[in-house]
């Protein structure tokens, strides 16, 4: 697997070993599958799409932001479309990865069920979803396991933004679909 620069962003070696992790724990679940396919919810400026696709995965990345979504067709070749995290626009059981970054503090708390709901209806039994997020919802643990997820991995992190210097709290999950439920 390639660490290089994507898009313009330097990832910290940590951000890196976040994604590689989500990739294994996508690659245990399915062992025989030939072709993993991510869908970045909230994909930005492509920035974790690139870096997928550097590492021979296939993704699809989503965002509100249309003019963010002109740059990221331009900054990788996966499809990117708008959408938003509330009505994911693909079919159930679709996604063997779901990656949300940074994005789930961008609605009202009372709707994040709904993104959930959504992110389990596409993803295959056993897919993996993780969520990272600047604000530590209480209840978000309780959400993953109220919509069918069993937490493989959960931390809060403080970290430096190396670009702006900001000081960032965020709380990170890993978690999968399980087959039985719902």
């Amino acid at each position: 697997m390639k660490d290089e620069k994507h898009v313009g962003f330097q990832l910290e070696d940590w951000q890196i070993e976040e994604r590689k992790y989500f990739v294994s724990l996508i690659s245990e679940s399915f062992p025989n599958l030939r072709r993993i396919i991510i869908l970045d919810l909230c994909c930005g400026l492509g920035r974790d799409l690139k870096l997928f696709e550097s590492w021979g995965l296939s993704g699809v990345g989503t965002d509100i932001s249309k003019e963010v979504l002109e740059i990221a067709c331009h900054q990788c070749y996966s499809l990117v479309l708008k959408s938003d995290m509330r009505e994911i626009p693909f079919l159930d059981n679709y996604f063997t990865g779901v990656w949300a970054c940074n994005c789930i503090h961008h609605i009202p708390e009372s709707e994040v069920g709904m993104v959930f709901g959504e992110v389990f209806r596409v993803l295959k039994n056993d897919g993996v979803f993780f969520v990272s997020t600047n604000h530590l919802f209480p209840e978000l643990e309780g959400s993953f396991i109220a919509h069918g997820f069993s937490i493989l991995k959960s931390e809060k992190r403080r970290w430096k933004n190396p670009q702006s210097g900001i000081k960032r709290h965020s709380g990170i999950f890993f978690a999968r679909k399980e087959e039985s439920s719902l």
